[in-house]
């Protein structure tokens, strides 16, 4: 026997509607980019230091009655996909800005996975392109590489969760439920995948980002995490007989933050508070690009976030206080943007 070796990709690309895979990336072969949907992965996330993390692929059955003490085959009702994810590293698409409208927006690949966690894309003021919280779930097809296997997975969507340290850069995981699969494929040939800037270009650092909330105020750590209630529907129609669908969405950021001695008791104060609060966060990662600069930042803000959890600490010599703060908004769509600029 030969054995197979180990090489692995991914790809993504939104779908029209639910139970309408994305044909354009099913069918991806050959010599492929970054237009076509392939992300690369953060070497120290993942299976085997590639940024992905292999789905299991787990029989759903139904028992049939034993014959003594023997087991009887199964009867096979489908396919869970579980645990599927990618890490990749938050960045610009690193070309030049000229500035033309949505220049910043990110590669294909990258823009399906924040769509299918629930963020809609639209342009701002050359180059910028912003995310902000949609009102409907977006679904992806994703495809999977495994040596000569392949896999088409449809009616994805995902959660996001992106942790920011001091001195780090911002990597996002997207851990996505995936609907069915709608390709098994063997004997295929592993593509040639060309990354472009998602390989050449480094991301830029958690280092004087200007982290405000109420006031300039520093964070050792910080998470932001986007959880999209996704639910299992019973759908007749669904080609596995059950539908992804997303009911809810909670977006959160936790994390450790400075206590400013003008104003001690800040996040007690939001966290009591009997009305809306208006304390915008937000914080800037790398420069924004100018004319002519190379595209590699991006602005995280959340418009006024309520205060849930506040817990006072020791980090070095100084007083912290680790916070959980909502998303919140009067207005839907309004509680959180992130920015490529």
């Amino acid at each position: 026997m030969a054995d197979e070796l180990f090489t692995i990709g991914a790809a993504f690309g939104v779908q029209s509607a639910f139970g309408t895979v994305n044909a354009t990336v099913r069918d991806l072969a050959g010599a492929i980019g970054v237009t076509d949907g392939i992300v690369l992965g953060d070497r120290e996330s993942g299976d085997a230091e590639s940024g992905i993390t292999i789905p299991d692929l787990e029989r759903v059955f139904r028992e049939v009655a034993d014959v003594g003490l023997t087991k009887q085959h199964s009867t096979r009702i489908r396919d869970a996909i579980n645990g599927f994810a990618i890490a990749f590293q938050l960045k610009g698409n690193g070309s030049a800005s000229t500035p033309l409208a949505g220049e910043g927006k990110p590669d294909a690949g990258i823009d399906a996975l924040l769509q299918a966690a629930g963020l809609v894309g639209a342009n701002g003021t050359a180059p910028v392109y912003a995310y902000t919280p949609g009102s409907t779930a977006v679904y992806l097809t994703a495809k999977l590489w495994l040596g000569d296997l392949s896999f088409v997975f449809q009616d994805c969507l995902a959660d996001l969760e992106i942790p920011f340290t001091g001195g780090e850069i911002g990597v996002a995981s997207a851990a996505i439920a995936a609907g069915s699969i709608t390709v098994a494929a063997d004997g295929v040939t592993f593509p040639t995948f060309t990354y472009g800037n998602q390989s050449s270009l480094s991301a830029p650092n958690v280092e004087a980002v200007g982290h405000a909330w109420g006031t300039t105020r520093p964070f050792s750590d910080l998470t932001l995490s986007i959880a999209n209630a996704i639910e299992d529907i019973p759908d007749s129609n669904a080609a596995t007989g059950i539908r992804k669908d997303q009911t809810g969405r909670i977006i959160t950021a936790t994390g450790t933050i400075w206590v400013d001695t003008a104003d001690s008791d800040f996040a007690y104060q939001e966290a009591i508070k009997t009305v809306a609060p208006t304390a915008e966060e937000s914080f800037q990662v790398g420069t924004i690009a100018g004319p002519a600069a190379t595209l590699n930042a991006y602005l995280v803000s959340l418009s006024n976030p309520g205060t849930h959890r506040v817990k006072y600490d020791r980090l070095g010599g100084q007083l912290v206080a680790t916070v959980e703060l909502r998303a919140e908004d009067p207005v839907a769509g309004g509680e959180f943007t992130l920015t490529y600029n």
